[in-house]
C-alpha cells in the first residue's frame, strides 16, 4: 500500500507463494499482485478489469464459521483466478487469453473451471482455442462450466465458448420462488421455472444447443 508513489513500493513476492496484494493507497481502488515468469525475466503486475469474478468466487467458495449462512457452495474451496479480460478492451478477453488460462489450469492441477465470458464467433469448432478446450475436457480430465451468454430471448445468440462441445453451457432459468423473493412478482401458478429473458439460446449453426439451466439474475 501506500499514497500512489512508486518510487518506494513495498516489496512483494509472487502471488501464487505468498498471496500478497497491494493498493495504490487511500482514496483508489486499484489493488495488484504480482507475478513473476520466464525464469524471473519477466514481471507481470496483475490488476482487475472488472468485479464480477470476485463475487462469483464468493457465491462458490466465501466461508466464514461464525455466520455460515453466508457461506459458499462449496465453503473454503480452492480457487486459481486467471484474467483473460484484457483492460485495453475493455475487459473483453482474447484467445491468447483464454489459451494461457487453460494451460495455467492445467498446470496448477485443477479440477472444474468456470468461466462467464462469452462473445459473437465466426467458426465454433475449430481454431487453438477450441482444440485448447478439447484437450481440457478430454485430455487433461477437466469439468469445463461456461455461461451460455446474456444475447437472449432470440434464438441463435448462443456464443463462443458455449457453442463448443467439450464445455457443458449453462443458461439462466428463474423458477416461481426466485419471482416473488427477488422481484416482487406474483407466482406464475402454471409455471414453475421458465429460462431469462436475456440468457442466450440455441441452435447454433451446427444445431448445439445449452446443456442445461440453472438459478440466474
Amino acid at each position: 500500500g501506500g499514497a500512489g508513489d512508486l518510487t518506494e513500493p513495498s516489496r512483494m513476492a509472487p502471488f501464487r507463494h505468498e498471496r500478497q496484494v497491494g493498493d495504490l493507497g487511500f482514496g483508489t481502488e486499484l489493488s495488484y499482485c504480482v507475478q513473476v515468469y520466464d525464469g524471473g525475466d519477466t514481471l507481470c503486475i496483475v490488476t482487475d478489469a472488472g468485479s464480477h469474478g470476485t463475487h462469483v468466487a464468493g457465491i462458490v467458495a466465501a466461508h466464514f464459521e461464525d455466520a455460515p449462512q453466508r457461506n459458499g457452495v462449496a465453503p473454503g474451496a480452492q480457487i486459481l483466478a486467471c484474467k483473460i479480460g484484457d483492460g485495453r478492451l475493455d475487459s473483453s478477453e482474447t484467445g491468447t487469453g483464454l489459451v494461457r488460462a487453460l494451460i495455467a489450469c492445467r498446470a496448477a492441477g485443477c479440477d472444474l473451471i468456470n468461466l462467464s465470458y462469452g462473445e459473437p464467433f465466426w467458426r465454433g469448432e475449430g481454431g487453438r482455442v477450441a482444440q485448447t478446450f478439447t484437450d481440457a475436457v478430454r485430455k487433461w480430465s477437466m469439468a469445463v462450466f461456461t455461461s451460455a451468454g446474456n444475447s437472449g430471448p432470440a434464438l441463435s445468440t448462443l456464443g463462443a465458448p458455449g457453442c463448443l462441445t467439450a464445455p457443458i453451457t449453462v443458461g439462466a432459468y428463474v423458477s416461481s420462488d426466485m419471482m416473488a423473493d427477488q422481484y416482487s412478482m406474483l407466482p406464475a401458478e402454471d409455471v414453475e421455472a421458465t429460462s431469462y429473458w436475456f440468457t442466450s439460446r440455441g441452435p447454433t449453426p451446427d444445431g448445439y444447443m445449452p446443456t442445461l439451466c440453472a438459478p440466474g439474475g
